[in-house]
């Protein structure tokens, strides 16, 4: 006797917090963006670089939207235009909550708080949150510690 079984199915989504993202949309392509995306942005100015099919960007801004990141594109191109040609979006999923968008942007954020061009555009540099958290310890005792953790290796980045 063969019990047959079904395969599974189910669609395993390569991330927890990010649905969907688009990344270097010119700042005159974010009209055709779909509305009501809430999550993560990020505002680049273009330079060139040795290779005109590679050149540089800097970020000169991270923020996010709750309600709608088309609207604050629009709103950033209205009023600081001149600073920023190409953004990056990254929308979450419906069920991830607001903090949850806040926390990202203010770790993104706390990261680039010492690069002069990503805070061309940011009033607000450390996120005080993170600078709540409790620190991670330091000790010589660690230095001889072995760490291998082979389920970090066990699957390839493909690049897609």
């Amino acid at each position: 006797m063969t019990i047959s079984s079904k395969k599974n199915s189910k669609r395993v989504e390569p991330l927890r917090l990010i649905e969907q993202q688009l990344e270097l949309v010119s700042k005159d392509d974010i009209d055709a963006l779909p509305k009501g995306m809430r999550g993560i942005y990020v505002l680049y100015c273009t330079q060139a670089s040795e290779n005109p099919k590679k050149p540089h960007r800097n970020v000169v801004y991270v923020g996010m939207s709750a309600s709608g990141i088309k609207g604050r594109l629009r709103a950033h191109r209205r009023q600081k235009g001149e600073l920023w040609d190409t953004c990056s979006v990254f929308a979450v999923w419906p069920n991830i909550r607001e903090e949850e968008i806040r926390e990202l942007e203010g770790i993104l954020r706390h990261i680039f708080r010492f690069d002069p061009n990503a805070q061309q555009l940011n009033t607000q540099g450390r996120y005080q949150k993170l600078a709540r958290t409790k620190k991670i310890e330091i000790s010589d005792a660690f230095r001889k510690q072995v760490e291998y953790l082979p389920k970090d290796d066990a699957v390839p980045d493909s690049g897609k």
